[in-house]
């Protein structure tokens, strides 16, 4: 029996021929950008852009497995220096997430395998850091942790489809994105190793997530919206209907 690749010859050619283009940067990441740049040069060059995504990575799985240790209902409390360790995780993996781009760029070590590998990990790993703050915050409201977890995954795909037809990864809308959240999260989550998860009232940890889902769903709507109006061969309709993988 004939297995049909993945990836046609045609979509492997386009891959290969992709480059990566940023987008706006946002507040937070025009006053990291020096940081990042001085950090990047203490990277040695036999070191590739893999290997720095992959030690992020192994810090946040690390993590969710110490998570599943010690509760699955994110109703339990755990140890202070659990949460802790979660805090380092996501900032390991934010500032190797960075850098792995800027890393490649100065070494022209940019690949489409690296591309690909850099998107694939950042999937799950959405899943895996919202499980995280879920867990500190001892929040388990299925409603507003589904819609929490259904708009990272819809802001993270719609990011996707935006560069697709765009060719820019736009990461920010209006001067707060993706970054602002991620330092937020980070902040979040040493305070709560600090003052205990008991600290936030269920009011707070509410309106925390409710803001939270708003600002992905304002960053859904911009990829829509300016996806839509970028003149292109491909019908609008048919834009849309590769949102609906059931349509095709």
């Amino acid at each position: 029996m004939e297995i049909n690749p993945y990836l046609d010859k045609r979509a492997l050619k386009n891959l290969e021929s992709h480059k990566y283009v940023s987008g706006t940067p946002s507040i937070v990441e025009i006053w990291l950008n020096d940081f990042y740049v001085s950090l990047s040069r203490l990277i040695p060059k036999t070191v590739s852009p893999n290997t720095v995504t992959f030690i992020g990575t192994a810090f946040v799985v690390a993590a969710e497995v110490l998570l599943l240790c010690y509760d699955m209902t994110y109703t339990k409390t755990i140890p202070s220096w659990c949460i802790f360790y979660f805090a380092v995780a996501f900032l390991v993996y934010q500032t190797m997430d960075a850098l792995d781009g800027i890393h490649a760029r100065n070494h022209k070590m940019s690949s489409p395998l690296g591309q690909l590998f850099d998107a694939g990990i950042d999937a799950p790993l959405h899943g895996f850091l919202a499980s995280i703050h879920l867990e500190s915050l001892k929040m388990n409201d299925a409603v507003l942790g589904f819609l929490y977890l259904f708009t990272l995954a819809a802001s993270f795909y719609m990011g996707h489809w935006h560069m697709y037809y765009t060719g820019v990864k736009c990461t920010s809308f209006g001067g707060f994105g993706l970054t602002e959240g991620q330092v937020l999260g980070i902040a979040s989550l040493f305070a709560t190793s600090v003052l205990g998860q008991d600290f936030w009232s269920h009011t707070v940890k509410s309106v925390t997530l409710i803001i939270v889902i708003f600002i992905e769903l304002l960053m859904v709507l911009f990829a829509l919206v300016d996806t839509l109006k970028y003149s292109c061969s491909v019908p609008r309709l048919k834009r849309l209907r590769e949102l609906v993988p059931l349509a095709q």
